[in-house]
């Protein structure tokens, strides 16, 4: 019997020793699991800020977008004229200008391609050929609160399409 008593008192000391080192592995992985919880918790709260703060920059941005000045010409193929640039060919009186321009101009272009013609004409409104002209451009500019670029391109538009018309004539 005391082989019996020796035997249960180390199955008791190896129960005790697997108890306890149970107990450990589940206090460390209560451990890992409250960190990893902690953890998931703070990314969580962290996305969220991240999520409002990416809201407020949409936000912030829409109303930088508001405040651009509206441009003349929209982009696209071919450029053509927005609301404000219409207005501002119309104080120029640039359909005039661009008929007058237009007949001497066609020995010029008559071989040119559509693009051909665009940057022609990109290039002639960029040096302003008379004191007139030069003085309407910067009349225009500050009277539509846009720069004189500006101006240029809405009498490039009107040229190129006046050109190009002109062209299909012939």
């Amino acid at each position: 019997m005391n082989e019996w008593l020796g035997n249960s008192a180390s199955v008791v000391a190896a129960i005790t020793a697997s108890a306890v080192a149970v107990a450990t592995l589940i206090g460390i992985f209560w451990k890992i699991f409250w960190k990893v919880a902690r953890w998931t918790s703070r990314v969580d709260t962290d996305l969220i800020s991240l999520k409002e703060v990416t809201k407020q920059m949409q936000e912030d941005i829409k109303k930088i977008l508001l405040r651009l000045p509206e441009t003349p010409v929209k982009n696209g193929s071919p450029v053509q004229l927005t609301d404000l640039g219409e207005k501002i060919a119309e104080w120029l009186e640039a359909e005039k200008w661009a008929s007058e321009l237009a007949e001497s101009l066609l020995g010029e272009i008559s071989e040119m391609q559509p693009y051909q013609v665009d940057e022609f004409c990109i290039e002639y409104v960029k040096t302003e050929r008379t004191e007139d002209l030069k003085e309407r451009v910067a009349a225009c500019a500050y009277e539509f609160g846009i720069d004189k670029e500006g101006v240029r391109s809405v009498l490039r538009v009107v040229l190129r399409d006046k050109l190009l018309e002109s062209m299909k004539v012939r």
